[in-house]
């Protein structure tokens, strides 16, 4: 008797259990898969290279907050009668209209440039807030960055938005290397405009004590060997690791 009472009860169980997953079928979904993705999202370091995310998704909100925080304020519209410039962040803060394609300087920065001022500004950052150069390569193209961040402080945009395409081109530059239109770097921005517990954040991170670069230091920075290219001759053998630098760079940045 206990035998057959044991056999209907998990009859009835393994009824309604396929009636759960039917009606889950037909109104919302299960459960198992949305818990099977959050398991292959936080595993992708074992997952098969063709199945792994792309590096730009794998973007944190630290590294999300220092790049845009970067592109946004040290870099800006080059304007021809624009003076002092100013960043793209401090037009949004004053509300200054969209500016139109006659109002452009025509001026082109090496796409190379703009990536050095972003590891120079690092330089003294933990590892792990520093995007790696195929993501940074990849946000500076083709403005790919994960989907829009909880931190609103740092989601100002992608970079097409800060910079948009139809004005701001990029392109090989008589076959010799990347560059981007009528953008100039910022070294000495006006912090007045700036928000003080973001820009306490953003010298944590970074280590910097002043939001003021040196512009030559940053423009030439050295992401392999550490250092601005104009310091380079002062060391030991260095045009030895000048040509290595280089090389290095070349073979990086410029196919």
């Amino acid at each position: 008797m206990r035998g057959k009472q044991g056999f209907w009860r998990r009859e009835r169980e393994k009824k309604k259990r396929e009636t759960e997953t039917e009606t889950e079928s037909d109104g919302e979904p299960a459960a198992a898969p949305a818990v099977a993705w959050q398991v292959q999202v936080s595993n992708t370091s074992l997952a098969s290279p063709s199945s792994r995310l792309p590096n730009w998704m794998e973007m944190t909100a630290d590294q999300r907050f220092l790049l845009l925080f970067i592109f946004s304020h040290y870099f800006g519209p080059d304007l021809k009668d624009e003076r002092p410039r100013k960043s793209v962040f401090q037009r949004i803060v004053e509300g200054l209209p969209p500016y139109a394609t006659h109002e452009l300087a025509g001026s082109r920065i090496r796409t190379l440039e703009v990536e050095r001022v972003y590891y120079y500004v690092l330089r003294m950052a933990k590892k792990f807030d520093i995007v790696e150069r195929e993501t940074l390569h990849k946000f500076l193209n083709y403005g790919y960055l994960h989907s829009p961040s909880q931190d609103s402080n740092a989601d100002l945009g992608q970079f097409p938005d800060l910079f948009p395409l139809h004005l701001h081109r990029q392109y090989r530059f008589e076959e010799q290397y990347q560059v981007i239109e009528n953008i100039v770097f910022i070294n000495n921005l006006n912090t007045s405009f700036i928000n003080t517990v973001v820009a306490t954040r953003f010298k944590n991170f970074t280590g910097l004590e002043f939001l003021f670069l040196d512009a030559e230091a940053a423009l030439s920075y050295c992401r392999i060997c550490g250092i601005a290219d104009n310091m380079i001759e002062e060391l030991h053998d260095g045009s030895l690791l000048r040509a290595l630098c280089r090389d290095q760079e070349k073979w990086e940045w410029e196919i």
